[in-house]
């Protein structure tokens, strides 16, 4: 049985109240009753279909609620998603869900008129078989803003009695002192998959130094940080130990690491199965080219044996050069790796030309390649064919060059 509790996107005029909360579902098929919008009817209904959807209607002027028994009292909490899938009728269900708790000034409650309740982690810790946890800034916050201590405490307290959670995902605002409060839950080896939304400076620092946090690491498998304009090469050194034990990877936005850091990163992760990396402005660095060249060589050393899937995102790549070097930087990554997928994403709108080392390192790969996405990556008609022909893509997606006598033929035909 999965049960997932998760916010839509925002919604113009609409105003959120409360707090979002995981909801008591026993083993037993008990009905909860259910107010609100129902995705498909609007009436009422209970808990026991094999599939069903509680979705809050964007066109009411108030929240949905949906109210849930805890001891015999009813506590009305609002929500912009609810989905219940049960896999199965057997007991111990598997459950996943994601929170945002709203301010801790307590806000009226718009369905209730009465004080929201604070104790928004009570519902949480009756969640025994969770096994993914996302905590949200609150809804009029943005996810820059430092959150309160107190609630990361509560939190974190309540999480490390979860013996079934596996996923942490903690999208907001992390400092030095935040992030010792996580400790615990690293400390206890049950974490499979870690994700910081925003770090601020010193945090990924402050992290490598709690006492015995490389056993800690020894468990995950996934590690995800989206933000880190903050994270200097430094700092990024002092934590890369840490990663070795890794399969999957994210590099998140704002970071100014130059190639050969991102390249020599990559390599310390001997296991790498998956890799998500965001470059801006990666070209602006100085780079030492004799220090780049022997990375280069022991890259071929230690090559990355199980790493087959490279996702990149990039802005400020935009000249020949440029993108000739990007492509460079990827042939160096994959080489000696069964690559399955790559995915090259502009992120400021910016195209460029099939080159050779793209193309080299695609027919290199050809008998593991499954997957290609190019969508600012043109390549000539006349080189697309042959191209496929000695390809095995299940999926290509890439953007076909047309010669400029075509494109003022379009746009000098007549309207139909």
């Amino acid at each position: 049985m999965l049960l997932l509790l998760r916010p839509e996107q925002d919604v113009t005029g609409y105003r959120v109240y409360g707090h979002y909360l995981a909801v008591g579902i026993g083993a037993s098929r008990e009905e909860h009753e259910l107010s609100g919008h129902n995705g498909h009817d609007g009436n009422r209904s209970a808990i026991g279909q094999e599939s069903w959807t509680f979705v809050h209607d964007p066109r009411a002027n108030r929240p949905s609620c949906f109210p849930y028994k805890d001891g015999g009292k009813r506590i009305l909490v609002t929500l912009r998603r609810l989905v219940i899938e049960f896999r199965s009728y057997n007991a111990s269900p598997d459950i996943a869900c994601v929170f945002s708790p709203s301010r801790l000034g307590d806000a009226d409650d718009a369905c209730t008129g009465h004080k929201a309740c604070p104790q928004w982690t009570g519902p949480l810790s009756k969640l025994h078989n969770l096994v993914s946890y996302t905590l949200c800034p609150p809804e009029l916050l943005s996810v820059v803003e430092p959150m309160n201590f107190d609630l990361l405490l509560s939190v974190s307290l309540v999480l490390s009695r979860l013996t079934k959670l596996r996923r942490l995902h903690i999208a907001v605002n992390l400092d030095s002192l935040s992030i010792s409060i996580f400790a615990s839950l690293l400390s206890q080896g049950q974490l499979r998959s870690l994700t910081f939304g925003k770090v601020q400076s010193g945090m990924l620092a402050s992290l490598a130094k709690v006492p015995d946090v490389g056993h800690s690491f020894s468990f995950l498998r996934e590690m995800h940080i989206m933000e880190m304009g903050e994270v200097d090469v430094n700092e990024l050194h002092a934590f890369r130990p840490l990663l070795q034990q890794l399969t999957h990877l994210t590099l998140g936005t704002g970071h100014k690491f130059p190639k050969d850091v991102l390249l020599e990163t990559v390599l310390h992760v001997p296991r790498l199965e998956v890799l998500t990396v965001f470059y801006d402005n990666f070209l602006n660095g100085t780079v030492d080219a004799a220090h780049f060249q022997s990375i280069i060589h022991s890259s071929r050393e230690c090559r990355l044996d199980s790493f087959h899937e490279l996702i990149i995102q990039h802005q400020g790549v935009g000249t020949a050069s440029q993108f000739s070097e990007l492509f460079s930087w990827i042939a160096v990554i994959c080489a000696g790796s069964p690559l399955r997928c790559l995915e090259i994403h502009s992120d400021d709108g910016r195209k460029s030309y099939f080159n050779h080392e793209i193309l080299d390192l695609l027919q290199e790969k050809r008998a593991t390649m499954r997957r290609l996405v190019m969508p600012r990556i043109l390549i000539r008609r006349e080189v697309l064919r042959p191209f496929l022909q000695c390809m095995e893509l299940k999926d290509v997606r890439v953007d076909i060059d047309r010669p400029k006598w075509i494109c003022a033929l379009d746009r000098a035909a007549p309207s139909t």
